[in-house]
């Protein structure tokens, strides 16, 4: 492969780190049932240039430039955090077949989007203090809450069941 061409100049770590991701866009496509022309119109790069950086064979690509990766993301309704989900979970694909999987997978990532954001606009967040040691205990405390409440609907789930029949 010609780097200086299909690399523009760019490290070979770079072209892998960048392949990890175009498997995943193509999912994300697929899902959506959008063509490159929609993702052209969408993204506001042209048709020709999403063919080459989306290629469907990796020595034929040419590497993204991260603001063209993150307008392709935000044109499919994604934020970086999806397409890195998504590449960490391609990459356990032994498991990817178990539907349970694949739904906590998209629970995590979707809570990982919009935790954030949500503290950060509670009110009653403000002034309180935070160190990074906290962070295991808390997660480990907000799974456990995480796993009651699960139970708890599981169990009106089921009583609910229980009444239809």
């Amino acid at each position: 492969m010609d780097m200086s061409v299909r690399g523009e100049g760019q490290s070979p770590a770079v072209l892998a780190e960048m392949n990890r991701y175009i498997p995943v866009i193509h999912g994300m496509l697929d899902d959506r049932k959008m063509t490159l022309r929609d993702l052209a119109v969408r993204s506001q790069i042209s048709k020709s240039r999403l063919g080459i950086i989306l290629h469907r064979q990796p020595t034929k690509r040419v590497i993204m430039q991260l603001p063209e990766f993150i307008a392709i993301l935000h044109a499919l309704g994604f934020e970086l955090v999806h397409a890195w989900a998504g590449a960490k979970k391609l990459e356990s694909s032994d498991i990817v077949q178990d539907k349970s999987f694949n739904a906590l997978y998209e629970f995590l990532v979707e809570f990982n989007v919009t935790f954030p954001e949500m503290m950060l606009n509670t009110p009653e967040m403000e002034g309180v203090e935070f160190r990074k040691e906290w962070s295991r205990p808390l997660a480990a405390l907000l799974i456990q809450r995480v796993l009651h409440e699960l139970e708890r609907r599981r169990r009106a789930r089921d009583e609910f069941t229980l009444e239809d029949h």
